[in-house]
């Protein structure tokens, strides 16, 4: 990325982002449906403050379609194992499109069962891992998402990126106004998207972000070469774990082998995996989450904050967003209005 680009931020209304998206992969050929969904998520996450999976991943999807590597009439393929199993065959359709599918096969078993587990292969990015735990806890079920991802991160002592950054997205159903439990985070110690924004400027990353070539901390965005996990250990251990299981129920490459969610030409060779688990099945009710949650938000000092629970922040954000507009770099309105066709004008 050049250090010339120009990020001075646009505010522009979620529904008039939505709408080029969806404009832009309809001219790229995707159906109405499919490109409805892509463009949902990606908006979604700029109206949750998640620039980095926001509509300035569009260019990428439509050099992938225009490559052949995401295949804009994709028809995937749902395998059953057993009574609470699944494994989808994406056929390299839009990630967004295939995780809906994995959610309504895996919500599907958990009503009867009480849990419902789908690995989904040859899907392409996924986007923000959020949307789908939410939606699973709006629906009343336990929601947990992760993903496989290219190798961004180093383990501890090592100077190689072999680990993706792995994310894991949890959704819990609760009672009340607030809405559900909503975490979505990355085992790394950031998404490797903002780095690369943060090189477009020539800003320097905060300490503990990664390292260089040497192996020394980066301090700049640009001699960044790999990533770190968050929580030293602790969060190498969890990146992992999440990263050998995902790939393992999918039946997909591990490592250096991940290809497909950053660059336009590779297929897709990433796993997802969606557990979506009924708490009414155990006989249990999540009443008494609400009320623990509660007493954490109450449970501030004097003069600081009140803490917050996962999903808060980005709900509120969400709320001020949609009546206020998103903030999108002006470089990425431009690609994303001139892909659509529309005249929009960007200019300061």
């Amino acid at each position: 990325m050049s250090a010339t680009l120009d990020v001075a931020p646009v505010t522009i209304a979620a529904w008039r982002a939505r709408e080029a998206c969806v404009a832009a992969l309809e001219r790229a050929g995707t159906p109405a449906e499919k490109a409805e969904i892509q463009a949902r998520n990606l908006v979604e996450a700029d109206l949750r403050g998640h620039a980095s999976h926001g509509i300035v991943r569009l260019p990428v999807l439509l050099e992938r379609v225009g490559n052949g590597r995401i295949d804009v009439h994709a028809q995937p393929v749902v395998h059953r194992h057993g009574v609470a199993a699944a494994t989808i065959d994406a056929n390299a359709d839009f990630g967004p499109c295939a995780a809906w599918l994995a959610l309504s096969v895996a919500a599907e078993s958990a009503r009867s069962h009480g849990v419902g587990v789908v690995a989904i292969r040859r899907a392409n990015h996924l986007g923000l891992l959020a949307t789908y735990v939410e939606r699973m806890a709006l629906d009343g079920m336990i929601g947990i998402v992760t993903s496989t991802t290219e190798a961004m991160v180093h383990a501890p002592n090592s100077i190689e990126p072999l680990l993706g950054t792995n994310p894991l997205a949890i959704g819990i159903p609760v009672d009340g106004a607030d809405g559900p439990v909503v975490l979505d985070m990355a085992t790394s110690t950031v998404s490797m998207g903002e780095v690369l924004r943060l090189a477009a400027t020539g800003s320097p990353v905060p300490a503990g972000w990664g390292i260089d070539e040497d192996g020394h901390p980066a301090t700049e965005a640009a001699r960044l070469s790999t990533l770190s996990t968050f929580g030293g250990s602790k969060g190498y251990g969890l990146s992992l774990c999440l990263g050998v299981v995902t790939a393992l129920l999918a039946g997909t490459p591990h490592g250096e082998e991940v290809r497909g969610t950053l660059d336009t030409t590779s297929p897709s060779t990433k796993a997802d995996l969606v557990i979506c688990i009924s708490p009414g099945v155990f006989g249990v009710e999540t009443a008494p989450v609400a009320a623990y949650l509660e007493r954490i938000r109450n449970s501030h000092s004097d003069g600081a904050g009140f803490p917050f629970i996962p999903g808060d922040r980005s709900r509120r954000l969400r709320a001020e967003r949609l009546e206020n507009g998103i903030p999108v770099d002006r470089d990425v309105l431009r690609s994303v209005f001139a892909a659509a066709g529309d005249p929009f004008d960007t200019s300061p």
